[in-house]
């Protein structure tokens, strides 16, 4: 804190809690904690009105956002999120373009809401995806 004469007092904000370390029977316990803290984590942040958005990077964050609000089930829908996205378009054949977008994609089928759209990464390129084209 500073005063109005510019002297300086320090004080301590917060100070984390130190835990024990921990020590689990297998590395699918770990798995399984895990899933359990981020879940509730990611289900905290959601809004109790159904009404948000998760923008999807093809990346690990958005991803891992989106399969905990799916509750981790395989094929689960997350009907409370709908899904965004910036996709490449399908002329750029940046090998890692495609599979960021094909991520995307991926991540994606199934939801309802989903709306994607592409950004020319080069000159040239349709600025809008083709639904059939999100439908692959």
């Amino acid at each position: 804190t500073v005063d109005r004469e510019a002297r300086a007092r320090a004080r301590r904000y917060w100070r984390l809690a130190p835990r024990p370390p921990l020590r689990l029977a297998s590395e699918r316990d770990y798995v399984d904690a895990f899933r359990q803290v981020f879940g509730a984590a990611v289900a905290a942040a959601l809004p109790d009105d159904g009404r948000a958005a998760l923008m999807l990077s093809g990346g690990i964050d958005s991803g891992a956002v989106l399969a905990a609000a799916r509750g981790f089930a395989q094929g689960a829908a997350a009907s409370a999120l709908q899904c965004i996205s910036a996709v490449c378009a399908p002329c750029n054949a940046d090998p890692g373009h495609l599979a960021e977008r094909g991520n995307i994609l991926s991540m994606s089928s199934g939801e309802r809401d989903a709306r994607h759209f592409t950004v020319p990464v080069e000159s040239g390129g349709d600025p809008w995806l083709d639904p059939a084209d999100a439908a692959q």
